[in-house]
Protein backbone atom coordinates (compact mmCIF):
# COMPACT_ATOMS: atom_id res chain seq x y z
CA UNK A 1 0.00 0.00 0.00
CA UNK A 2 1.23 3.49 -0.77
CA UNK A 3 0.83 4.58 2.85
CA UNK A 4 2.65 1.60 4.30
CA UNK A 5 6.17 1.64 3.01
CA UNK A 6 9.55 1.82 4.67
CA UNK A 7 11.29 5.14 4.30
CA UNK A 8 14.88 4.36 3.33
CA UNK A 9 16.44 7.77 3.56
CA UNK A 10 13.99 10.39 4.62
CA UNK A 11 10.59 10.42 6.12
CA UNK A 12 7.85 12.45 8.10
CA UNK A 13 10.12 14.93 9.92
CA UNK A 14 10.94 14.48 13.59
CA UNK A 15 12.14 18.06 13.62
CA UNK A 16 9.09 19.46 12.04
CA UNK A 17 8.03 18.92 8.47
CA UNK A 18 5.64 16.13 7.74
CA UNK A 19 3.62 13.53 9.47
CA UNK A 20 2.98 9.88 8.70
CA UNK A 21 -0.09 8.14 9.99
CA UNK A 22 1.72 5.51 11.98
CA UNK A 23 1.54 2.67 9.45
CA UNK A 24 5.25 1.94 9.86
CA UNK A 25 6.40 0.39 13.12
CA UNK A 26 8.60 2.70 15.17
CA UNK A 27 11.89 0.97 16.04
CA UNK A 28 13.63 1.37 19.36
CA UNK A 29 16.36 3.95 19.49
CA UNK A 30 17.04 6.63 16.91
CA UNK A 31 16.77 6.11 13.18
CA UNK A 32 19.85 5.20 11.28
CA UNK A 33 20.88 7.94 8.89
CA UNK A 34 18.88 6.37 6.11
CA UNK A 35 15.77 6.50 8.27
CA UNK A 36 16.10 10.08 9.44
CA UNK A 37 14.49 12.82 7.35
CA UNK A 38 14.94 16.53 7.44
CA UNK A 39 14.32 17.45 11.02
CA UNK A 40 16.48 14.63 12.31
CA UNK A 41 15.68 12.36 15.20
CA UNK A 42 16.95 12.24 18.71
CA UNK A 43 17.81 8.92 20.34
CA UNK A 44 14.68 7.15 21.45
CA UNK A 45 12.50 9.52 19.44
CA UNK A 46 12.49 7.94 16.00
CA UNK A 47 9.64 8.85 13.71
CA UNK A 48 8.92 7.54 10.27
CA UNK A 49 7.76 10.48 8.21
CA UNK A 50 7.22 11.05 4.54
CA UNK A 51 8.24 13.99 2.41
CA UNK A 52 6.32 15.63 -0.40
CA UNK A 53 7.80 14.75 -3.78
CA UNK A 54 10.56 12.78 -2.08
CA UNK A 55 12.43 10.64 -4.57
CA UNK A 56 15.31 8.33 -3.87
CA UNK A 57 18.19 9.28 -6.09
CA UNK A 58 20.38 6.20 -5.70
CA UNK A 59 23.61 7.07 -7.43
CA UNK A 60 22.27 10.44 -8.37
CA UNK A 61 19.73 9.65 -11.11
CA UNK A 62 16.45 11.33 -10.29
CA UNK A 63 13.23 10.18 -11.81
CA UNK A 64 11.02 13.00 -13.14
CA UNK A 65 8.48 14.21 -10.64
CA UNK A 66 4.88 13.38 -11.45
CA UNK A 67 1.89 15.60 -11.08
CA UNK A 68 1.08 16.02 -7.41
CA UNK A 69 -2.35 16.42 -5.93
CA UNK A 70 -2.24 18.56 -2.82
CA UNK A 71 -5.00 17.91 -0.34
CA UNK A 72 -5.09 20.77 2.09
CA UNK A 73 -8.04 21.39 4.35
CA UNK A 74 -7.14 23.91 7.00
CA UNK A 75 -9.96 24.35 9.41
CA UNK A 76 -8.42 24.68 12.79
CA UNK A 77 -5.17 25.03 14.63
CA UNK A 78 -2.23 22.78 13.93
CA UNK A 79 0.69 23.25 16.25
CA UNK A 80 3.11 20.76 17.74
CA UNK A 81 1.14 17.65 18.56
CA UNK A 82 1.53 15.10 21.31
CA UNK A 83 3.26 11.87 20.20
CA UNK A 84 1.11 8.86 19.27
CA UNK A 85 3.76 6.36 20.39
CA UNK A 86 7.13 8.06 20.61
CA UNK A 87 8.60 11.27 19.33
CA UNK A 88 6.52 14.29 18.44
CA UNK A 89 4.26 15.21 15.57
CA UNK A 90 4.54 18.63 14.06
CA UNK A 91 2.53 20.79 11.74
CA UNK A 92 3.63 20.81 8.15
CA UNK A 93 4.43 22.86 5.15
CA UNK A 94 2.07 25.79 4.79
CA UNK A 95 0.46 25.45 8.22
CA UNK A 96 -0.64 28.67 9.87
CA UNK A 97 -1.34 28.73 13.61
CA UNK A 98 -5.00 29.36 14.24
CA UNK A 99 -6.08 28.25 10.79
CA UNK A 100 -4.37 25.10 9.68
CA UNK A 101 -5.29 21.50 10.16
CA UNK A 102 -3.32 20.16 7.27
CA UNK A 103 -2.56 18.65 3.94
CA UNK A 104 -1.26 15.61 2.23
CA UNK A 105 -0.42 14.92 -1.38
CA UNK A 106 -1.01 11.92 -3.57
CA UNK A 107 1.52 11.72 -6.35
CA UNK A 108 0.90 9.72 -9.46
CA UNK A 109 4.21 7.96 -8.81
CA UNK A 110 2.15 5.76 -6.51
CA UNK A 111 3.31 7.33 -3.28
CA UNK A 112 1.14 9.28 -0.91
CA UNK A 113 3.12 12.11 0.59
CA UNK A 114 1.92 14.45 3.33
CA UNK A 115 2.36 18.12 2.83
CA UNK A 116 0.35 19.04 5.93
CA UNK A 117 -1.59 17.04 8.43
CA UNK A 118 -5.18 16.54 7.34
CA UNK A 119 -7.88 16.64 9.98
CA UNK A 120 -8.43 12.92 9.63
CA UNK A 121 -4.67 12.32 9.91
CA UNK A 122 -4.44 14.62 12.91
CA UNK A 123 -7.26 12.77 14.58
CA UNK A 124 -6.01 9.28 13.84
CA UNK A 125 -2.52 10.21 15.01
CA UNK A 126 -3.83 11.56 18.27
CA UNK A 127 -6.08 8.52 18.59
CA UNK A 128 -3.10 6.28 19.16
CA UNK A 129 -2.57 7.72 22.61
CA UNK A 130 -6.16 7.36 23.68
CA UNK A 131 -7.13 4.71 26.21
CA UNK A 132 -10.60 3.58 25.41
CA UNK A 133 -12.56 4.43 28.50
CA UNK A 134 -16.10 5.67 28.71
CA UNK A 135 -18.97 4.40 26.65
CA UNK A 136 -19.84 4.54 23.00
CA UNK A 137 -21.63 7.74 22.09
CA UNK A 138 -25.27 7.49 21.16
CA UNK A 139 -26.31 10.24 18.77
CA UNK A 140 -29.06 11.34 16.40
CA UNK A 141 -28.55 10.71 12.67
CA UNK A 142 -27.96 14.39 11.83
CA UNK A 143 -27.64 17.71 13.59
CA UNK A 144 -29.04 19.72 10.69
CA UNK A 145 -27.35 21.45 7.79
CA UNK A 146 -25.22 24.40 6.75
CA UNK A 147 -26.30 25.59 3.34
CA UNK A 148 -27.09 22.44 1.37
CA UNK A 149 -24.51 20.41 3.28
CA UNK A 150 -26.05 17.95 5.73
CA UNK A 151 -24.10 17.55 8.96
CA UNK A 152 -24.34 13.98 10.18
CA UNK A 153 -23.81 13.23 13.83
CA UNK A 154 -20.56 11.50 12.95
CA UNK A 155 -19.26 14.54 11.10
CA UNK A 156 -20.24 16.76 14.00
CA UNK A 157 -18.41 14.49 16.45
CA UNK A 158 -15.36 14.40 14.20
CA UNK A 159 -15.27 18.19 14.07
CA UNK A 160 -15.81 18.46 17.81
CA UNK A 161 -13.13 15.87 18.47
CA UNK A 162 -10.64 17.80 16.35
CA UNK A 163 -11.60 21.07 18.04
CA UNK A 164 -10.85 19.59 21.45
CA UNK A 165 -7.42 18.45 20.27
CA UNK A 166 -6.76 21.93 18.91
CA UNK A 167 -7.59 23.33 22.32
CA UNK A 168 -5.31 20.77 23.98
CA UNK A 169 -2.37 22.23 22.06
CA UNK A 170 -2.97 25.56 23.79
CA UNK A 171 -3.13 24.13 27.29
CA UNK A 172 -0.84 25.50 29.96
CA UNK A 173 1.68 23.27 31.67
CA UNK A 174 -0.52 23.14 34.75
CA UNK A 175 -3.64 22.09 32.83
CA UNK A 176 -4.62 18.44 32.53
CA UNK A 177 -6.13 17.78 29.11
CA UNK A 178 -6.84 14.15 30.01
CA UNK A 179 -9.54 15.16 32.47
CA UNK A 180 -12.00 16.26 29.80
CA UNK A 181 -14.79 17.54 32.01
CA UNK A 182 -12.45 19.60 34.19
CA UNK A 183 -10.41 20.90 31.26
CA UNK A 184 -13.52 22.13 29.46
CA UNK A 185 -14.15 24.52 32.37
CA UNK A 186 -10.69 26.06 32.24
CA UNK A 187 -9.36 29.10 30.38
CA UNK A 188 -6.70 28.89 27.68
CA UNK A 189 -4.62 31.53 25.94
CA UNK A 190 -5.62 31.50 22.29
CA UNK A 191 -3.22 34.22 21.11
CA UNK A 192 0.11 34.46 22.96
CA UNK A 193 0.96 37.76 21.27
CA UNK A 194 -2.19 39.61 22.31
CA UNK A 195 -2.86 37.57 25.43
CA UNK A 196 -6.40 36.81 24.25
CA UNK A 197 -8.04 34.03 26.24
CA UNK A 198 -11.14 31.86 26.02
CA UNK A 199 -13.02 29.42 28.18
CA UNK A 200 -12.17 26.07 26.68
CA UNK A 201 -15.74 24.89 26.24
CA UNK A 202 -16.51 28.07 24.26
CA UNK A 203 -13.37 27.63 22.19
CA UNK A 204 -14.26 24.03 21.31
CA UNK A 205 -17.78 25.06 20.32
CA UNK A 206 -16.43 27.89 18.15
CA UNK A 207 -13.85 25.73 16.39
CA UNK A 208 -16.39 22.98 15.84
CA UNK A 209 -18.70 25.50 14.17
CA UNK A 210 -15.87 26.90 12.02
CA UNK A 211 -14.90 23.40 10.92
CA UNK A 212 -18.43 22.55 9.87
CA UNK A 213 -18.78 25.85 8.00
CA UNK A 214 -15.56 25.19 6.11
CA UNK A 215 -16.68 21.69 5.16
CA UNK A 216 -19.93 23.12 3.86
CA UNK A 217 -18.09 25.86 1.97
CA UNK A 218 -15.76 23.36 0.28
CA UNK A 219 -18.71 21.24 -0.80
CA UNK A 220 -20.71 24.22 -2.08
CA UNK A 221 -17.83 25.84 -3.99
CA UNK A 222 -16.85 22.53 -5.56
CA UNK A 223 -20.38 22.04 -6.86
CA UNK A 224 -20.70 25.64 -8.01
CA UNK A 225 -17.52 25.36 -10.10
CA UNK A 226 -18.71 22.18 -11.77
CA UNK A 227 -16.48 19.81 -9.86
CA UNK A 228 -17.23 16.12 -9.82
CA UNK A 229 -15.24 13.28 -8.27
CA UNK A 230 -14.43 10.38 -10.54
CA UNK A 231 -15.06 6.77 -9.58
CA UNK A 232 -11.33 6.32 -9.10
CA UNK A 233 -11.08 9.32 -6.81
CA UNK A 234 -14.03 8.12 -4.76
CA UNK A 235 -12.46 4.69 -4.47
CA UNK A 236 -9.15 6.18 -3.35
CA UNK A 237 -10.79 8.33 -0.69
CA UNK A 238 -12.81 5.38 0.57
CA UNK A 239 -9.74 3.18 0.71
CA UNK A 240 -7.87 5.65 2.90
CA UNK A 241 -10.90 5.94 5.16
CA UNK A 242 -10.99 2.16 5.53
CA UNK A 243 -7.30 2.10 6.40
CA UNK A 244 -7.85 4.59 9.19
CA UNK A 245 -10.80 2.63 10.50
CA UNK A 246 -8.78 -0.59 10.39
CA UNK A 247 -6.01 1.01 12.41
CA UNK A 248 -7.96 3.16 14.87
CA UNK A 249 -11.50 1.80 14.73
CA UNK A 250 -11.88 1.26 18.47
CA UNK A 251 -11.01 4.86 19.22
CA UNK A 252 -13.24 6.22 16.48
CA UNK A 253 -16.12 4.07 17.69
CA UNK A 254 -15.60 5.20 21.28
CA UNK A 255 -15.98 8.76 20.07
CA UNK A 256 -19.01 8.09 17.88
CA UNK A 257 -17.13 8.31 14.58
CA UNK A 258 -17.81 5.61 11.99
CA UNK A 259 -16.47 4.51 8.64
CA UNK A 260 -19.05 6.43 6.61
CA UNK A 261 -18.00 9.63 8.37
CA UNK A 262 -14.36 9.03 7.51
CA UNK A 263 -15.30 8.33 3.90
CA UNK A 264 -17.28 11.55 3.71
CA UNK A 265 -14.42 13.52 5.20
CA UNK A 266 -11.82 12.05 2.85
CA UNK A 267 -14.06 12.96 -0.07
CA UNK A 268 -14.38 16.54 1.16
CA UNK A 269 -10.60 16.75 1.42
CA UNK A 270 -10.28 15.60 -2.15
CA UNK A 271 -12.79 18.24 -3.26
CA UNK A 272 -10.74 20.83 -1.44
CA UNK A 273 -7.64 19.72 -3.29
CA UNK A 274 -9.37 20.03 -6.62
CA UNK A 275 -10.61 23.51 -5.72
CA UNK A 276 -7.06 24.81 -6.15
CA UNK A 277 -7.23 23.90 -9.81
CA UNK A 278 -10.87 24.89 -10.23
CA UNK A 279 -10.10 28.36 -8.86
CA UNK A 280 -6.47 29.02 -9.80
CA UNK A 281 -5.67 26.52 -12.58
CA UNK A 282 -5.20 27.44 -16.26
CA UNK A 283 -8.94 27.10 -16.91
CA UNK A 284 -9.97 28.16 -13.43
CA UNK A 285 -12.07 30.97 -12.06
CA UNK A 286 -9.01 33.13 -11.31
CA UNK A 287 -6.11 31.53 -13.18
CA UNK A 288 -2.54 32.15 -12.04
CA UNK A 289 -0.14 32.85 -14.89
CA UNK A 290 2.69 30.38 -15.46
CA UNK A 291 5.24 33.16 -15.11
CA UNK A 292 3.95 33.92 -11.62
CA UNK A 293 4.11 30.25 -10.69
CA UNK A 294 7.69 30.03 -11.93
CA UNK A 295 8.72 33.16 -10.04
CA UNK A 296 7.22 31.80 -6.83
CA UNK A 297 8.92 28.46 -7.34
CA UNK A 298 12.29 30.14 -7.86
CA UNK A 299 12.06 32.65 -5.02
CA UNK A 300 9.93 31.00 -2.34
CA UNK A 301 10.49 27.26 -2.72
CA UNK A 302 13.68 25.21 -2.49
CA UNK A 303 14.34 21.88 -4.14
CA UNK A 304 17.07 20.20 -2.12
CA UNK A 305 19.06 17.07 -2.76
CA UNK A 306 20.45 16.03 0.59
CA UNK A 307 22.04 13.46 2.84
CA UNK A 308 21.29 13.43 6.54
CA UNK A 309 24.12 12.98 9.04
CA UNK A 310 23.18 12.13 12.65
CA UNK A 311 25.07 13.86 15.43
CA UNK A 312 25.12 10.75 17.58
CA UNK A 313 26.60 7.29 17.48
CA UNK A 314 24.00 5.16 15.71
CA UNK A 315 24.89 2.11 17.81
CA UNK A 316 25.22 3.58 21.29
CA UNK A 317 23.01 6.65 20.73
CA UNK A 318 25.56 8.83 22.49
CA UNK A 319 25.45 12.42 21.25
CA UNK A 320 28.44 14.25 19.87
CA UNK A 321 30.15 16.83 22.03
CA UNK A 322 30.38 20.39 20.77
CA UNK A 323 33.94 19.77 19.58
CA UNK A 324 32.87 16.60 17.79
CA UNK A 325 29.97 18.42 16.14
CA UNK A 326 32.34 21.09 14.88
CA UNK A 327 34.71 18.45 13.51
CA UNK A 328 31.87 16.57 11.77
CA UNK A 329 30.50 19.79 10.29
CA UNK A 330 33.93 20.78 8.99
CA UNK A 331 34.25 17.42 7.21
CA UNK A 332 30.75 17.77 5.76
CA UNK A 333 31.51 21.27 4.52
CA UNK A 334 34.65 19.98 2.81
CA UNK A 335 32.51 17.36 1.09
CA UNK A 336 30.10 20.07 -0.07
CA UNK A 337 32.97 22.14 -1.46
CA UNK A 338 34.13 19.16 -3.53
CA UNK A 339 30.88 19.33 -5.54
CA UNK A 340 31.58 22.75 -7.02
CA UNK A 341 32.76 21.46 -10.42
CA UNK A 342 29.25 20.24 -11.32
CA UNK A 343 27.43 23.46 -10.40
CA UNK A 344 26.69 24.23 -14.04
CA UNK A 345 25.92 20.63 -14.99
CA UNK A 346 22.64 18.75 -15.24
CA UNK A 347 20.69 17.78 -12.14
CA UNK A 348 21.74 14.16 -12.59
CA UNK A 349 25.39 15.21 -12.67
CA UNK A 350 24.93 17.48 -9.65
CA UNK A 351 23.21 14.85 -7.54
CA UNK A 352 25.69 12.19 -8.62
CA UNK A 353 28.47 14.48 -7.42
CA UNK A 354 26.71 14.96 -4.08
CA UNK A 355 26.31 11.20 -3.71
CA UNK A 356 29.99 10.62 -4.49
CA UNK A 357 31.05 13.32 -2.04
CA UNK A 358 28.87 11.85 0.68
CA UNK A 359 30.14 8.33 0.02
CA UNK A 360 33.73 9.53 0.35
CA UNK A 361 33.17 11.69 3.43
CA UNK A 362 30.74 9.73 5.59
CA UNK A 363 33.23 7.11 6.86
CA UNK A 364 35.45 9.85 8.29
CA UNK A 365 32.47 11.81 9.62
CA UNK A 366 31.01 8.78 11.39
CA UNK A 367 34.47 7.82 12.68
CA UNK A 368 34.48 10.98 14.81
CA UNK A 369 31.93 9.18 16.99
CA UNK A 370 33.55 5.73 16.58
CA UNK A 371 30.70 4.73 14.32
CA UNK A 372 30.30 3.50 10.76
CA UNK A 373 27.71 4.58 8.20
CA UNK A 374 25.03 2.19 7.03
CA UNK A 375 25.34 0.82 3.52
CA UNK A 376 22.81 3.29 2.11
CA UNK A 377 23.71 6.24 4.35
CA UNK A 378 24.95 8.19 1.33
CA UNK A 379 21.71 7.76 -0.62
CA UNK A 380 20.59 11.15 -1.86
CA UNK A 381 17.02 12.25 -1.27
CA UNK A 382 15.22 15.21 -2.77
CA UNK A 383 12.50 17.39 -1.35
CA UNK A 384 10.76 20.58 -2.39
CA UNK A 385 10.58 22.87 0.63
CA UNK A 386 8.65 26.04 1.31
CA UNK A 387 9.58 28.97 3.51
CA UNK A 388 7.46 27.54 6.31
CA UNK A 389 9.37 24.25 6.02
CA UNK A 390 12.63 26.10 6.50
CA UNK A 391 11.48 27.91 9.62
CA UNK A 392 9.95 24.71 11.00
CA UNK A 393 12.79 22.29 10.34
CA UNK A 394 15.98 24.38 10.12
CA UNK A 395 15.99 25.50 13.73
CA UNK A 396 19.69 26.12 14.28
CA UNK A 397 20.89 29.69 13.90
CA UNK A 398 21.80 30.44 10.30
CA UNK A 399 20.64 27.06 8.94
CA UNK A 400 17.60 28.37 7.05
CA UNK A 401 19.64 31.26 5.66
CA UNK A 402 22.19 28.74 4.41
CA UNK A 403 19.46 27.23 2.26
CA UNK A 404 18.13 30.58 1.07
CA UNK A 405 21.60 31.62 0.00
CA UNK A 406 22.15 28.65 -2.31
CA UNK A 407 21.94 28.99 -6.08
CA UNK A 408 21.05 26.05 -8.28
CA UNK A 409 23.83 23.46 -8.27
CA UNK A 410 25.54 24.87 -5.19
CA UNK A 411 26.21 22.57 -2.23
CA UNK A 412 26.62 23.34 1.46
CA UNK A 413 26.56 21.65 4.84
CA UNK A 414 24.97 22.93 8.01
CA UNK A 415 23.77 21.74 11.37
CA UNK A 416 20.07 22.32 11.04
CA UNK A 417 18.73 20.96 14.32
CA UNK A 418 20.08 19.61 17.57
CA UNK A 419 20.55 16.10 16.21
CA UNK A 420 21.53 16.41 12.56
CA UNK A 421 23.82 17.86 9.95
CA UNK A 422 22.57 18.15 6.39
CA UNK A 423 24.84 17.82 3.38
CA UNK A 424 22.72 19.48 0.72
CA UNK A 425 22.60 20.89 -2.77
CA UNK A 426 19.94 23.17 -4.22
CA UNK A 427 18.74 21.93 -7.58
CA UNK A 428 16.44 23.35 -10.22
CA UNK A 429 12.98 21.85 -9.64
CA UNK A 430 12.10 22.36 -13.30
CA UNK A 431 14.94 20.02 -14.25
CA UNK A 432 13.36 17.41 -12.00
CA UNK A 433 9.69 17.98 -12.82
CA UNK A 434 7.58 20.01 -15.23
CA UNK A 435 5.68 23.10 -14.21
CA UNK A 436 2.41 21.27 -14.83
CA UNK A 437 3.55 18.47 -12.52
CA UNK A 438 4.33 21.01 -9.79
CA UNK A 439 1.39 23.32 -10.45
CA UNK A 440 -0.86 22.19 -7.61
CA UNK A 441 2.00 22.09 -5.13
CA UNK A 442 3.03 25.63 -6.04
CA UNK A 443 -0.58 26.84 -5.97
CA UNK A 444 -1.03 25.30 -2.54
CA UNK A 445 1.92 27.27 -1.19
CA UNK A 446 1.16 30.41 -3.18
CA UNK A 447 -2.63 30.58 -2.88
CA UNK A 448 -3.49 28.28 0.01
CA UNK A 449 -4.06 31.04 2.55
CA UNK A 450 -6.12 33.05 0.08
CA UNK A 451 -8.32 30.05 -0.64
CA UNK A 452 -8.77 29.34 3.07
CA UNK A 453 -9.74 32.93 3.78
CA UNK A 454 -12.30 32.79 0.98
CA UNK A 455 -13.73 29.48 2.20
CA UNK A 456 -13.92 30.71 5.78
CA UNK A 457 -15.72 33.87 4.73
CA UNK A 458 -18.06 31.99 2.42
CA UNK A 459 -18.85 29.33 5.02
CA UNK A 460 -19.88 31.95 7.54
CA UNK A 461 -22.48 33.31 5.10
CA UNK A 462 -24.20 29.99 4.44
CA UNK A 463 -27.55 29.44 6.10
CA UNK A 464 -27.09 27.73 9.44
CA UNK A 465 -29.80 25.21 10.18
CA UNK A 466 -28.11 23.25 12.94
CA UNK A 467 -30.23 21.84 15.75
CA UNK A 468 -29.11 22.96 19.19
CA UNK A 469 -31.06 20.16 20.85
CA UNK A 470 -29.38 17.56 18.62
CA UNK A 471 -25.90 18.95 19.30
CA UNK A 472 -26.62 19.08 23.04
CA UNK A 473 -27.03 15.30 22.95
CA UNK A 474 -23.34 15.05 21.98
CA UNK A 475 -21.52 17.28 24.48
CA UNK A 476 -17.75 17.64 24.36
CA UNK A 477 -17.60 16.17 27.85
CA UNK A 478 -18.24 12.77 26.22
CA UNK A 479 -14.94 12.88 24.35
CA UNK A 480 -12.66 9.93 25.13
CA UNK A 481 -9.18 11.24 25.89
CA UNK A 482 -5.97 9.63 27.22
CA UNK A 483 -6.20 8.18 30.70
CA UNK A 484 -9.29 10.25 31.33
CA UNK A 485 -11.88 9.18 33.87
CA UNK A 486 -15.08 7.81 32.46
CA UNK A 487 -16.94 10.51 30.58
CA UNK A 488 -20.14 8.54 30.23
Amino acid sequence: DDRQRHLPAAGWHPGGLHQKEGAVAVPEGPCETQGVPLGGAEPGRCQQRECPRRRQGGAGLLSPGQEAVQIQLRIGTAVSLAPPISGELFCCSGCRVGRVLGAFSANSDGLRHPAAASLSELICALALVFSLVGCTISAPDTVGSIGDFEITSGMYLLAQYGAYQQAAQLAGTDQDTTDVKAFLKETITTDPDSGETAVLSDYVAQKTQETLETLAAVDARFKALGGELTAEQLSTADRYAQQMMDQYGDTYTANGIGLETLKAFERIQLKHTLLLTLVYGPDGESPVDDSDLTEHLDSQMYELAYVNIPLYNTSTFVFASDDQKAQMLQLAQAAAASCSETQDGSVSEQVSALHSAASAALPDIYAVLDSTPAEDASSVQTELLTESDLTGAFTQDGAADAVRGLVYGEAAAAQYNAASIILMMRIDPLQVSTLDALRTQILSDMKGDELEDALTAYGSTLENDLSTSAMNKMPASKIVNPSSPSNS
